[in-house]
């Protein structure tokens, strides 16, 4: 796995959880993209991670 999806997976995740706690995105939806990031960018510690913030 590279350090380089590593990386753009975190701050994918960051980015979303800004939009969710500015309510910009509903729970719903904040999981459904969570789960497409993990997709996306194959995290190490994704499969471990909740899909709730």
């Amino acid at each position: 796995m590279s350090t380089i999806n590593e990386l753009q997976y975190h701050l994918a995740e960051k980015l979303l959880m800004k939009l969710y706690e500015q309510e910009l995105v509903s729970q719903e939806e904040y999981n459904q993209i969570s789960k497409l990031n993990r997709q996306k960018f194959t995290p190490l510690l994704g499969p471990l991670m909740c899909d709730k913030p």
